[in-house]
């Protein structure tokens, strides 16, 4: 989100959200750090509209997709975002009790 504030106020944003669309495989990772606004709610949205079924994106958060929808400002987006990613999604939830730097740490003390 800070990359494309940084292309709005650089007059870059059309280019920046053009390259955007035509990545093969984009990965939005640490989705719901924080609450999104309007502006970037909208950004989102043209994201996924752009990318809905011509392109691969993955989207990583630390909680499950269900409480997505309270991360935008604007119910409507809130919908309009979920329905491009969650309709055609393959859905991974993790559910660990352990963190995965634990448990890969764990792996590498093994090896030895």
């Amino acid at each position: 989100m800070l990359e494309i504030q940084e292309a709005r106020d650089s007059k870059r944003y059309l280019k920046y959200m053009d390259q955007l669309k035509n990545i093969k495989l984009l990965i939005l990772d640490d989705v719901g750090l924080k609450s999104y606004t309007l502006e970037e709610s909208r950004d989102i949205l043209e994201i996924t509209e752009a990318r809905y079924n011509k392109s691969s994106t993955i989207l990583s958060a630390q909680f499950p997709h269900s409480k997505w929808y309270d991360l935008f400002a604007d119910p409507t987006i809130a919908d309009a975002v979920m329905d491009r990613v969650i309709h055609n999604a393959y859905i991974m939830p993790l559910d660990f009790k352990r963190s995965l730097r634990e448990v890969m740490a764990e792996k590498v003390k093994k090896s030895f």
